[in-house]
Order: structure tokens, then C-alpha cells, then sequence
């Protein structure tokens, strides 16, 4: 099995070995001291353990490298630790008090849908609600005596039990689904849910992870502190190999600017300018295109108001043939409230809203409104919209089509 081992190993060393001995040698300057001030071309005792422990490697001027590949040995024990920390804390969430009050939330949550929406305002309240809706208007037909008004409390009547026959059985059926939520399927749920993910982190995070981690940092670390060369910031590509620098050292590590160094930085200013004004024309282009947008942008601003005004318009005729205030507006019409008379009479309609708690902003717009819709240009009112004819099938079917509107939502 060694030998076997062995055989495995060489060739894969050998070809690292190889390929750095094939790397270009290092400039004149560096062959002594290297590119990091340390010497040789192997990496040291030092960084060898580093490597092998840490995954990280120090060169003499305190730079530190890290190897993308090789996670070390304290990586994955970290991880262990944390990972078996969170299994204990997600067990641990049996014996604290958090887990249960989240329980009875839930299950709260449940029962409160079952009995308060759908036992308490769907059938209890609402089934009252609805009779008490549909007598009041039949009141209302006979108090007119509309045409045909001694029919009106047997229609009431057939739309009341119509929507009951729907509401009781819905009610009852969400009544019966929230109870077995909040009864079964809430408990048996918080029962599990801190196992399994216990399980899952311990399994996966404190276990497999770290071991895998380690296997594969038994197998690449050591030929690598073999065979690999010292890194240095010249050999730093930012995915595989990443440098960090402490911020004191790297100061320290910067040498003074020289002559050389100020006239190529003149000479890059120069050129950042040159390209820069290269652009100007573009620049000018970007400025009057941004013009042009503004004066787009106002001019469809214009076009948005307009439509709401139109808007406004076409919800104000319609508010005004409402029953309740469009015979209203035609005795006012008839009475000569123009829009001279209406702002005449606005001082007592102010006095009025604000007895009724009115906030004076509002109390402006209604006098802004008052002014532009007088009663007397709503004199031109479209006629009543006549609707379709019904029998007492079409209008139960039309109750039971409109009883899910009301249905019972959950928190």
C-alpha cells in the first residue's frame, strides 16, 4: 500500500519540481535576497509549516499570501467549532423558551383565523351583517315607496338565505382547517424543524466540510511547501494567490518618490488629460440630449396633468349622479348657485366643515373645487344607467357569486 502510495505521489511531485525549475529566474537584484528580502528559492521551515497549518504564508517583510487551494488545518477546525456551536444551539432551542412562544404564535395564529375570522366575523357577525344589509334596503324601497315596494322584504328574504346557505358551510370548513393547523401541522412542525437543521449542520457543516478540507490539505499542502517557490507581490494574481499587507508595514515598505517617479506621473497627467478632452465633444452631445430630456420629461407632465384632469372630471360627473346628491345638485343648480354665488357662500361652508373637524388644507382644496365645479355646471348630468333584468335565480347566483368577497383573510 506505501509503494502503491508512492508511485501515486512521484509523478505529481516530480512534475511540480519540474515546473519550478522551469519557471524564468528571478532578476539580478532578487537572486540574492529574492523579491520579498528572503533568500533562496524554496520556501523555509517557517513558511512550509504556515503553509501546511494555515493555508497562509509570511514573507521577511511581514506580507502575508494567501493560497486559494490549500485550506490548512486551522481553517477547517474553525469551522468544525462553529459549525458544532450552531448544532448545539439549534438543540439547544428545545430547552429555551423562544421555540415554544414562536409555537404558540403560530398556533395562535391559527386558532385566531379559525374562530375569530371565520367562525366570529364570517358567519357569527356576518351572517347578521348580511339580513341586516338586505332588510335595510328592502326598509329603504318600502319608506318610498318604490314601485312594487310590497315585494321588497320577500326579495330581502331570498338574498339573506341564500348568502347564508354559502357563508355557514365556508366558515365552518375554515374554522375546521385553521383548528387542525394550529392543533397538528404548527406543533408537528417546530417538533422537527430544530432537528433537522441540527442534523444538517452537524452532518454537513462540523463533519463533512472540515473532513474533506482536511483530506484534500493532507493531499495538495505537502508537495506544494516541497516543491513551491517563496511568493512574492510580483507573483500575486488576486484569484489564486491574494497578498495582504498590514497598513503600518506597508507604509513603511513605500520608498521615496524620485525625480523619475515625478516625471512619469507628469507625464501620465498629461496623458489622462489628452484623453480626457478627447471626450468633450461627447461631453457637450450628453449635456444637450440631457436638455432635450428635461423638455420631454415637462411636456409629458403637462400631458399627465391634463389626463388627470380629464380624470378628475369624468369622477366628479360621476359622483354626481349619485342618488343621494343628484337631486341635491339640481336644487342648488335650480336655486342660481353659480360659481359667483357658491364662493359668496363659502364663509358659512367653512364655519361648517371645520365644526366638523375638517383640517384646513382640505377645507382650501373643497374651496378650490367648490370654485371650478359649481352645482351649476353639473346641471348636465348623464342619465341613470338602467341595469339587466333578474329573477330570483339570476340574483342568487349573483349573492353567491359576491359572498367570497367578504370571505375571511388570515393574519
Amino acid at each position: 500500500m506505501h509503494s502503491t502510495m508512492t508511485r501515486m505521489l512521484f509523478p505529481g511531485a516530480l512534475a511540480l519540481l519540474l515546473a519550478g525549475c522551469a519557471t524564468p529566474p528571478p532578476p539580478a537584484d532578487t537572486a540574492r535576497h529574492g523579491p520579498d528580502g528572503d533568500s533562496g528559492y524554496f520556501l523555509s521551515w517557517r513558511q512550509k509549516g504556515e503553509l501546511i497549518g494555515t493555508g497562509l504564508i509570511r514573507d521577511g517583510r511581514g506580507n502575508q499570501y494567501d493560497i486559494w487551494i490549500v485550506p490548512g488545518y486551522v481553517v477547517p477546525a474553525h469551522r468544525m467549532a462553529k459549525y458544532i456551536g450552531h448544532t448545539g444551539d439549534d438543540f439547544a432551542e428545545y430547552f429555551g423558551s423562544r421555540k415554544y412562544h414562536d409555537l404558540a404564535d403560530d398556533s395562535g395564529d391559527c386558532f385566531d383565523w379559525a374562530y375569530h375570522d371565520c367562525l366570529v366575523k364570517f358567519v357569527y357577525k356576518g351572517v347578521p351583517q348580511a339580513w341586516g344589509d338586505d332588510l335595510h334596503h328592502a326598509g329603504e324601497r318600502t319608506d318610498k315607496r318604490v314601485f312594487g315596494w310590497w315585494f321588497a322584504y320577500p326579495w330581502a328574504v331570498l338574498e339573506g338565505t341564500v348568502d347564508t346557505v354559502v357563508r355557514v358551510p365556508l366558515g365552518l370548513t375554515g374554522a375546521a382547517l385553521g383548528t387542525a393547523s394550529g392543533a397538528v401541522v404548527v406543533p408537528a412542525f417546530h417538533a422537527v424543524d430544530s432537528t433537522v437543521k441540527g442534523a444538517a449542520e452537524f452532518g454537513v457543516g462540523a463533519i463533512a466540510g472540515p473532513v474533506v478540507a482536511c483530506a484534500w490539505n493532507t493531499v495538495i499542502a505537502p508537495p506544494m511547501a516541497l516543491v513551491g517557490q517563496k511568493p512574492a507581490p510580483s507573483r500575486v494574481d488576486g484569484y489564486w494567490v491574494t497578498m495582504q499587507t498590514p497598513p503600518e508595514q506597508a507604509r513603511h515598505a513605500l520608498p521615496q518618490a524620485t525625480a523619475e517617479d515625478i516625471a512619469a506621473l507628469t507625464r501620465w497627467g498629461r496623458a489622462l488629460l489628452h484623453e480626457s478632452q478627447a471626450l468633450d465633444a461627447r461631453r457637450q452631445q450628453a449635456s444637450q440630449e440631457r436638455q432635450d430630456l428635461l423638455r420631454t420629461a415637462e411636456a409629458q407632465y403637462q400631458t399627465n396633468l391634463a389626463t388627470l384632469a380629464t380624470a378628475e372630471q369624468a369622477r366628479i360627473s360621476a359622483a354626481a349622479t349619485a342618488p343621494a346628491l343628484r337631486d341635491q345638485l339640481r336644487e342648488l343648480s335650480q336655486r342660481g348657485f353659480d360659481r359667483e354665488r357658491t364662493a359668496a357662500a363659502f364663509g358659512d361652508v367653512e364655519k361648517r366643515l371645520r365644526s366638523e373637524g375638517v383640517p384646513s388644507p382640505e377645507i382650501w382644496r373643497i374651496r378650490g373645487l367648490l370654485t371650478r365645479h359649481p352645482p351649476a355646471t353639473m346641471t348636465n348630468l348623464p342619465p341613470v344607467v338602467v341595469r339587466d333584468k333578474t329573477d330570483p335565480l339570476q340574483q342568487s347566483l349573483h349573492v353567491i357569486e359576491h359572498v367570497p368577497d367578504h370571505a375571511p383573510t388570515g393574519n
